[in-house]
């Protein structure tokens, strides 16, 4: 009986100890990304999200590495007491439940621990300067006032940059009747597409965010929770049918200016 307890206990002892590496070897893998990211910046064909990628990486590695050890203090060394696992017990509750729930907050409780979820904190900014577009543009077309639209890069900078230097949000303003996705080709991130197609007087918003911290192509901005793009719309009201001048069909005084 005392033989059989001891195997069970020892069996026990083993599976948490096991369990307890799941934290760490998340630890030092997001050490290895950042690591990673740290190496293509200076590589200059890359977009980036401004960060400390580096010291990001030393503080995961060392909290990955440390707890790692505690854990292998208990699984070989059978003399090595329980408590022993509460390091990495920590570390796992902390990478698996915390750090996720990260990416929706303003200020993060652990911003040291954030790296990886600064992309998607970013993409806040552009949603809210694609926001802002859309406001003052429907402004624009609720006042009967024809919405000028100006294609080229703007004084406001955006969250990204590139070969070490802070990109400007882009201002694009194109009629096309092409899908949209290949809109993408060649689009920095913080590119504002206004968008209109033949025949339609919807006006249509996009904007291209950067779906990884560090990368060399940018994706549409999505709604959160959501995998299809983030697109606003504005309608444009039908033209009086009292005016002499006016058609049957919707239009759209939609102006577009070169730069």
């Amino acid at each position: 009986m005392a033989l059989w307890f001891m195997r069970l206990r020892t069996c026990l002892r083993i599976v948490l100890a096991l369990l307890s590496t799941v934290g760490p070897l998340l630890g030092l893998l997001v050490a290895y990304v950042m690591i990673r990211d740290w190496i293509k910046i200076p590589q200059g064909d890359v977009y980036y999200v401004e960060h400390d990628y580096l010291g990001d990486a030393a503080w995961w590695g060392l909290l990955g590495l440390g707890t790692l050890l505690a854990a292998g203090r208990v699984l070989f060394i059978r003399e090595a007491r329980l408590r022993w696992l509460w390091l990495p017990l920590v570390m796992s509750f902390v990478t698996i439940m915390m750090v996720p729930q990260q990416m929706w907050l303003h200020h993060p409780p652990f911003p040291r621990l954030d790296g990886l979820n600064q992309a998607q904190r970013v993409g806040n900014s552009v949603r809210s300067q694609l926001l802002s577009l859309h406001s003052d543009l429907k402004a624009a077309v609720e006042r009967g006032e024809p919405p000028l639209c100006t294609s080229g890069p703007t004084s406001v900078v955006s969250p990204y940059f590139r070969a070490g230097v802070q990109l400007t949000y882009q201002q694009v303003c194109l009629a096309t009747d092409l899908p949209l996705e290949t809109l993408l080709a060649s689009s920095a991130p913080g590119t504002l597409y206004i968008i209109t197609r033949p025949g339609d007087p919807t006006i249509r918003l996009r904007a291209t965010v950067l779906e990884r911290n560090v990368d060399t192509r940018s994706e549409w901005l999505r709604p959160r929770f959501r995998i299809d793009p983030m697109e606003l719309t504005i309608s444009p009201q039908p033209a009086s049918k009292s005016s002499p001048t006016s058609s049957s069909r919707p239009r759209s005084r939609f102006q577009f200016v070169s730069v």
